[in-house]
């Protein structure tokens, strides 16, 4: 995979216009909190990773839509203000303002590619113009940034979303808890609400929210879960060749 030029914010050198008469698929990407903040420390390898990827799609004609989660910096904030405040609002307004920063962070990054604002309001969403890459965070209380990403496939009427972090598959039960469960590559949107929770919460630890899967359902949107670890699964995806994931709910054409 092609390296994206090096600078002090991203990617000095990258020539838009090139691309833009060539303007192919739009790919909406949740990116995994997780992934961008795994532990103690930020992963500014993934960053790069992706930074990459993004670069080398671009120049093929591909826009792409980053929604950033909190990951766990998003859960120790809530965590502590659950001790303070029993207003649930509040304590998730705390979390979007994580994926703010997760959102600002990445697309530095991606410098000269993107848009030089992150979205925070998915109600006023920009278009694409010469820049091929917008990022955003979190929008608004009660409203995860799976259901933001489902809100820009519907904007850009995008037939796809990505699901990046830091799980391969969905299994049929929880790979924690048993050592049995069993990796799934395929599932309509029925099997995979009957999986999940009805109702979404702040914090939830799902692979897809179940208020952003209706939505997408009702769409016809379909959504891979990938493991961002691993780039080159993203880009067999993207490429429609086999890769190592699940896909929910199915719109490839025959």
């Amino acid at each position: 995979m092609a390296r994206a030029p090096h600078s002090h914010c991203g990617g000095r050198g990258f020539n838009s216009h090139s691309v833009h008469q060539m303007k192919k698929e739009t790919i909406i990407i949740s990116v995994g909190g997780s992934l961008i903040f795994p532990g103690d420390n930020i992963d500014e390898g993934f960053i790069q990773n992706l930074r990459d990827f993004v670069f080398e799609y671009t120049a093929k004609g591909y826009s792409f839509f980053l929604v950033c989660g909190g990951g766990k910096i998003c859960r120790k904030y809530q965590q502590a203000a659950s001790v303070f405040c029993d207003n649930n609002d509040d304590v998730d307004n705390l979390g979007i303002k994580s994926t703010h920063l997760n959102a600002s962070l990445v697309r530095l990054a991606l410098g000269d590619m993107c848009k030089e604002e992150i979205v925070t309001d998915y109600s006023s969403i920009p278009d694409f113009d010469e820049k091929l890459v917008i990022v955003g965070g979190g929008w608004k209380p009660g409203f995860s940034t799976d259901m933001d990403a489902v809100i820009a496939a519907e904007h850009f009427t995008a037939e796809r979303v990505v699901n990046l972090s830091n799980i391969t598959f969905v299994y049929d039960s929880d790979p924690q808890k048993n050592e049995n469960a069993k990796p799934l590559e395929r599932l309509s949107w029925k099997q995979y609400k009957e999986m999940i929770p009805k109702e979404w919460s702040y914090g939830m630890n799902a692979p897809f929210d179940p208020i952003a899967s209706r939505r997408a359902e009702r769409a016809g949107i379909e959504v891979a879960v990938i493991n961002g670890e691993d780039v080159s699964q993203l880009e067999n995806y993207v490429q429609e060749k086999p890769f190592r994931g699940t896909v929910i709910g199915s719109v490839k054409k025959s």
